[in-house]
């Protein structure tokens, strides 16, 4: 009974055992180490030359560039692992790449990883592109076969300092360096073309263009003066002193050997109708040059005192300053009876602006009768002039016209809430916003500040004091006019009449009634202009000292007006 009792016992205990041994083994199974993904981390050739690669892990991919002379059958190899790893084939193993890729498996455990290596051996280093960037800009052409590059440049031009950019193929380094200034005027220079050991070099040459261009211009009589020239524009410009007889002009050009010059390279030339149209042939290709002679563009300011600095209104002398600054060498002053007519043959514009309080008059003297017949002969042969303020009133001593300034003040003025201006925009016979005079001049419609009147003005003055002195033309006080007062259709009867453009009015005003500014244009008699501006916001001093913030448009109006007057 105990044996059969032990027996069952120690079958009971058997099986026992086996589940627990079961049970181990399942928990032993579940915390089993998993080996990690295996991976080259640094690939490098060691011989027969050294070379590292660049993994892309991600591709699984290993690329490594050599020379192009490198014997790729017995590449020598070596890499580090992740730990543990093998790799097939081994680190410092000797392999074969001349017939492409090579697999490498790394290995860990039970997972294996494929690398595809591949050497590729580096292209030839090429010179791709050749430029010209100072002093002059040429692009130049590159002959792959002959290993030569070249470009022509301007004749003239200074070989000896060409800064030159060199483009390369991909990686590759160029000596001299690009940028770099190099001297061809001994004839062609050698560049150097590297990449991984390998190199190139090109024949790099410069010549002048035998080209048909003027390589200088000179006159020579009746003065002597070298001409500026613009190679891209074809353009010549030469100065010459003012008075300079311009019909039989001696000039001297220098072309290329072979060339021909029409109308002429040494020889008389007439300037006097304008610029002039070189013609220079060479190889059967033609180039033409126009050829300004310019005189210089003097203005002239008119005064009655014996300088700027004895001009006694403020008004009068802040102009001319501003004038004399803003011309500089171009501006000259003339004193009233102490000018001739010779005085003015190098002017082109003579400006006359004047105020005074109390008075019409200049303030440092009237015009002599000297000076009137000087300044109409000199209209009358095409000189012009910008009159202002009360400077306007001699107009019809100038027989222009025979109607001086009818709407006039000259009282000591005082403090004004508004923004005075001219009105440029509405109700004239033409557009003038597009006229020269008026370019760059900022607009407002406020009246008052925060204001608007109901439309746009060009502002002369702020608020502020003001001497309220206008010489203004009323268009009601003409008789030979036949529309109707203060009409648009009256102003432009008065254009007809007088050979004129109105620029403009009162700000406020909108059915013409009056002339605030005006050019009158060349007649048959009068071959010169006259642009005139009387309104009373054309002041040039503030008399309380405050500052315009609208002192732009005056000085604007006025500069743009003798520029304008300048060029036609």
């Amino acid at each position: 009974m105990i044996k059969k009792l032990n027996m069952k016992v120690i079958a009971v205990l058997a099986m026992f055992s086996f589940i627990i041994v079961g049970i181990v083994s399942c928990e032993t199974d579940d915390f089993a180490e998993v080996p990690a993904t295996p991976y080259i981390s640094q690939f490098a050739i060691t011989s027969p030359i050294n070379a590292t690669a660049s993994i892309d892990e991600e591709a699984k991919t290993i690329e490594v560039t050599v020379p192009q002379d490198t014997d790729l059958s017995n590449v020598v190899v070596d890499f580090t692992t992740s730990e543990g790893a093998t790799v097939d084939p081994e680190p410092g193993s000797t392999v074969d790449f001349s017939a492409g890729h090579v697999n490498f498996h790394v290995s860990k455990g039970f997972k294996t990883v494929n690398y595809e290596v591949n050497v590729f051996k580096a292209g030839v280093p090429k010179l791709t592109a050749f430029r010209i960037i100072e002093p002059v800009q040429e692009a130049g052409t590159v002959n792959q076969t002959l290993k030569k590059a070249s470009a022509k440049v301007p004749i003239g031009t200074d070989l000896s300092a060409l800064t030159v950019e060199f483009d390369t193929t991909a990686g590759a380094t160029v000596s001299p360096e690009s940028g770099s200034v190099i001297d061809f005027s001994d004839g062609p220079v050698e560049v150097t073309v590297s990449y991984f050991g390998a190199t190139t070099t090109y024949e790099v040459s410069v010549q002048e263009r035998a080209e048909p261009t003027i390589n200088s211009f000179s006159i020579t009589s009746p003065v002597e003066a070298n001409g500026t020239i613009d190679q891209e524009n074809k353009r010549v410009t030469v100065s010459v002193p003012g008075g300079t007889d311009l019909n039989a002009v001696e000039v001297n050009l220098s072309v290329p050997n072979g060339a021909t010059v029409t109308p002429t390279a040494n020889g008389a030339v007439d300037f006097s109708n304008g610029p002039v149209t070189f013609t220079v042939t060479l190889n059967n290709n033609s180039v033409d040059y126009v050829v300004t002679v310019t005189e210089p563009q003097i203005i002239a300011f008119l005064g009655s005192a014996a300088s700027i600095s004895a001009l006694s209104e403020a008004d009068t002398k802040a102009a001319a300053e501003f004038l004399k600054s803003y011309y500089g060498e171009n501006f000259i002053y003339l004193e009233n009876g102490n000018f001739t007519a010779e005085d003015l043959e190098p002017v082109q514009v003579v400006v006359y602006y004047y105020d005074n309080t109390g008075s019409f008059d200049n303030p440092d003297g009237s015009l002599t009768a000297a000076s009137i017949t000087a300044l109409t002969n000199y209209v009358e042969n095409g000189g012009n002039m910008f009159l202002g303020g009360f400077g306007t009133r001699i107009i019809d001593d100038l027989g222009r016209i025979p109607y001086e300034p009818g709407i006039a003040g000259n009282g000591a003025g005082g403090p004004n809430p508004d923004n005075w201006g001219m009105n440029t925009t509405t109700g004239l016979p033409t557009d003038v916003m597009s006229h020269p005079a008026m370019q760059g001049l900022s607009l407002t419609d406020e009246i008052v500040p925060g204001e608007s009147i109901g439309h746009n003005f060009v502002p002369f003055i702020n608020p502020g004091y003001k001497e309220d002195h206008n010489s203004m033309w009323d268009l009601g006080a003409v008789p030979e006019l036949t529309e109707p007062h203060a009409s648009v259709a009256r102003g432009a009867e008065f254009e007809e009449l007088t050979t004129s453009r109105i620029l403009g009015t009162w700000q406020h005003v909108t059915d013409l009634c009056c002339i605030a500014a005006i050019e009158f244009l060349p007649t048959a008699t009068y071959e010169g202009r006259i642009i005139a501006i009387g309104i009373a916001a054309y002041e040039w001093e503030m008399n309380d000292g405050r500052t315009n913030e609208f002192q732009a448009n005056v000085e604007n109006f006025t500069t743009n007006s003798i520029n304008y007057m300048m060029n036609n």
